[in-house]
């Protein structure tokens, strides 16, 4: 993801190059006449005469400054990047491009206040008069350029929000002309963000010891399914409104994965926890309802060849909790009982009984994953034509998690097919 951004914020600085003024060293006749596509929008070049003519000595005794212009042509005390928010925006990504006029004379090293809500990753490329890349290799705290973060392939990870500053060495524009140079900044937030359904989010990691949270708001039980891309691998969290984990610490892959959870009404939180970089993240949010009861005599009723029902396990039940279903069987046939499971924290066994509270063979584990089938056929055994098939008979299905950091969806139908 990384890549794909800076490689687009450097393609951006190279189409745009020079949007140099007009007194500005190296720039020729033609290329004063070259437009360029700033954020979405062509400039002409030539309409920005207002701000390249500026006169090239300043009258006596008034202070040089150097001067900053959005694409507009206005003067900024500060430059703002473009914020990229989701994942469709990689691909073709936007940037907020300013034109930087270093006066004649000015002999200090050249400043660009660049000024960010949140901390997050700042893509920067500058570019001088020739069309030629300026190397940054740090962005400074304050305007003293003492404390700096270090800049790496043109992006910089800023700690917090804050204004920071672009230091141009005055090396590259010695020799006492008007110098113009292009900046352009493009940011993704490291910021803790809210999660709404179907909608993604691109964010900046900051290392196992900085996570990301995301807030996921519900207002009835819902099964909540996240889809996570990372740059590098990571760990995802089910957390409570407090930010105290629900569910275990799980490995998340960094070419893709997904997670999912059953939760009653209320606020959440996803914990990222990942090296430097970025992670996109979608979640889906859909209503669910509990047809599993909590004994044998409250057990849900299923039918044979009938509508899948659901079993919900929400991480704030204990450990012992027990989920009933059961189904009557017409007559003696061949029963598959069909389980898919989509969990991906914690463990839940299967347990089958007849009326009698007789159980069918041993526990089985039901495994997780999103989505995941599994198949399971009780039978009494006996000779003949009836051998492994299932006796008329009312039967129940024991579900229980034995981790109580199970969260999740059980969805049983039974066929005789």
């Amino acid at each position: 993801m990384k890549k794909r951004l800076l490689a687009a914020v450097l393609s951006f600085t190279l189409a745009i190059a020079p949007i140099s003024g007009v007194k500005a060293q190296g720039i020729s006749s033609a290329q004063k006449n070259m437009t360029a596509s700033i954020s979405g929008a062509v400039v002409d070049v030539r309409t920005m005469s207002a701000i390249t003519e500026a006169p090239t000595q300043e009258e006596p005794g008034k202070e040089l400054k150097v001067g900053i212009y959005d694409k507009d042509g206005r003067n900024v005390s500060a430059a703002t990047p473009y914020a990229l928010t989701k994942k469709s925006q990689i691909d073709n990504p936007k940037v907020n491009s300013y034109e930087v006029m270093v006066p004649a004379g000015y002999s200090k090293d050249a400043l660009i206040p660049v000024k960010v809500k949140s901390r997050g990753a700042l893509f920067l490329g500058v570019l001088n008069g020739f069309g030629s890349e300026v190397s940054i290799s740090r962005i400074y705290k304050e305007a003293a350029c003492v404390n700096y973060t270090y800049v790496s392939q043109n992006v910089a990870y800023i700690p917090s929000a804050g204004t920071y500053y672009i230091k141009i060495d005055k090396y590259n524009f010695s020799g006492g002309a008007e110098h113009s140079f292009l900046a352009q900044f493009a940011f993704v937030s490291g910021a803790n963000t809210e999660l709404k359904n179907k909608t993604n989010v691109i964010n900046a990691t900051f290392g196992q010891k900085s996570p990301l949270f995301y807030k996921m708001s519900v207002k009835k039980t819902t099964k909540i399914v996240v889809s996570i891309n990372l740059e590098y691998s990571g760990y995802a969290t089910l957390c409570n409104a407090k930010k105290a984990a629900l569910t275990s610490e799980e490995y998340v892959y960094s070419k893709g994965d997904k997670l999912v959870y059953v939760v009653p009404k209320g606020t959440y939180y996803l914990k990222i926890k990942s090296m430097q970089g970025f992670v996109s993240t979608t979640a889906t949010y859909v209503a669910v309802s509990n047809s599993a009861g909590a004994s044998k005599a409250k057990a849900g009723t299923l039918k044979v060849n009938g509508q899948t029902k659901n079993i919900l396990i929400c991480p704030k039940d204990s450990a012992s909790r027990a989920y009933y279903l059961k189904f009557n069987n017409p007559k003696r046939q061949t029963i598959k009982l069909n389980v898919k499971s989509s969990y991906t924290s914690g463990k839940v066994q299967l347990e089958f009984y007849d009326a009698k509270g007789t159980k069918f063979g041993s526990k089985c584990t039901i495994y997780n994953g999103v989505g995941r089938k599994n198949v399971y056929t009780p039978y009494s055994y006996t000779y003949g034509s009836s051998a492994k098939k299932l006796p008329k008979g009312t039967y129940y299905i024991k579900v229980k998690k034995i981790d109580k950091r199970t969260s999740g969806i059980i969805e049983v139908n039974v066929k005789n097919k």
